[in-house]
């Protein structure tokens, strides 16, 4: 090209990202956009309804049950998301050490998330029944219990078993993303603190959770918007019984759509989800950037 002559502008890339480009507004733009439309109409199983603007949320803030599930929803995130960063920074720190079937115990530990997450629920049903669990059958023979807990017909422990189920499907994702933030910490910064006479709790303290905070910090982020989502560990365990108790937005929303057949309702509960979700991604992004940069 000559000096002074304009440059012709090449539309060749922007063709070649045109299908991706396309593709992603079929499948993901499209779908928020028409949730948002549906959720300002009184959508019937046939036809989307007359115009109610937003009323469809007028409803839901006027609605208890709506704020019970979403207290829960932030309560199951908040709880699930902590036994996993707690149980899997102790697995990751195991799984560091050199000890004898080390290997082995690895590959036991992807088995929970292999699993498909219906199948992982169906298992702990039958470990939570009252009456041929294995739970309360463990729990009669060290003496621990003397009759046999409903797990799941109780509010409160329904809850938590639900918690315990989540948490133990994806504890293998925590323990290997410690395993593997670890393993990037320099080893003689250990041997240096271990001359100054600094004792395990102090190496942890002040030389591995420091170390750990970027990968601790994305690895919430993903978790929580997994949690937030995770829709067939509570439907396939407890369907958000009992009484809602363990409802969280997702299921909630697929019962006034599928159950109740209010699909305005329903389209309202899936913006709002979409909402908060965005920002757990907005954060998550704007942490990863500013890592990626230091």
């Amino acid at each position: 090209m000559k000096k002074g002559e304009p440059r012709r502008r090449s539309f060749g890339p922007y063709l070649a990202l045109l299908p991706g480009f396309l593709l992603i507004a079929a499948v993901i733009f499209y779908p928020i956009v028409n949730t948002f439309w549906l959720s300002l109409h009184d959508v019937k199983l046939i036809g989307t309804g007359r115009f109610l603007g937003l009323e469809n949320y007028r409803i839901l803030a006027r609605d208890p049950l709506f704020w019970q599930v979403v207290r829960q929803t932030f309560l199951w995130t908040f709880s699930s998301v902590m036994l996993k960063l707690i149980l899997g920074m102790a697995l990751g720190l195991l799984l560091n050490e050199k000890f004898r079937g080390r290997k082995v115990f690895r590959a036991l530990l992807l088995v929970p998330w292999a699993m498909p997450l219906v199948a992982a629920a169906i298992v702990w049903r039958w470990m939570y029944d009252a009456n041929f669990g294995y739970l309360n059958d463990l729990l009669r023979q060290t003496g621990l219990i003397d009759e046999p807990v409903v797990w799941l017909g109780g509010q409160n422990s329904a809850f938590a078993a639900a918690v315990v189920t989540d948490a133990w499907t994806g504890l293998p994702f925590m323990a290997f993303v410690f395993l593997a933030g670890l393993q990037g910490i320099d080893r003689d910064l250990y041997e240096a603190a271990k001359i100054d006479g600094a004792n395990v709790w102090n190496r942890f303290r002040y030389i591995t959770l420091p170390q750990l905070a970027p990968v601790t910090l994305v690895a919430t982020l993903v978790s929580s918007i997994w949690t937030f989502n995770s829709f067939n560990i509570v439907y396939a365990l407890t369907g958000g019984g009992p009484l809602n108790s363990t409802d969280i937005m997702v299921t909630y929303t697929y019962t006034q759509a599928f159950d109740r057949l209010q699909f305005g309702l329903a389209a309202a509960l899936a913006t709002v989800t979409f909402i908060i979700l965005l920002v757990f991604s907005l954060v998550y992004v704007r942490l990863y950037g500013r890592e990626n940069t230091v």
